[in-house]
């Protein structure tokens, strides 16, 4: 029994060694309908080009109103941004910091449909 669950152990825990030590490095990738990129990668990278942003933005009072648009910018100074006025994606956008990767799809009026936040020690964080 003892022998069973020292396999089961080693088992769970194999997979996380192969991920000691992994870094990633995401420059800003911008196509039609689709961007993503690292913001520490982005601020480290020589080109002075590439960024990543996502603003949130409310107003307030009864006509008020609140927003997140993400924008992205890659190497060549090509730009890709949506925009989206749904909560869930407003909440994703919340824990975003500069150790985190942002993948962010749209429509074709420029509607955020999905933006993906994934946040690990794998990512570069942001320097000077």
């Amino acid at each position: 029994m003892r022998i069973h669950k020292l396999l089961l152990l080693s088992s769970l825990l194999a997979p996380v060694a192969v991920f000691a030590g992994t870094k990633v490095t995401s420059n800003v990738y911008v196509t039609t309908g689709y961007a993503s990129g690292a913001p520490g990668t982005a601020r480290a990278s020589a080109d002075n080009y590439q960024y990543v942003r996502c603003v949130q933005s409310a107003t307030a009072g009864a006509g008020g109103f609140a927003l997140v648009q993400c924008i992205f910018r890659n190497s060549q100074g090509v730009l890709g941004n949506c925009w989206s006025d749904e909560p869930s994606l407003m909440a994703v956008v919340s824990g975003m910091n500069s150790d985190s990767q942002v993948v962010a799809y749209w429509d074709g009026a420029g509607k955020c449909t999905s933006i993906d936040v994934t946040k690990g020690s794998e990512h570069a964080p942001k320097t000077p």
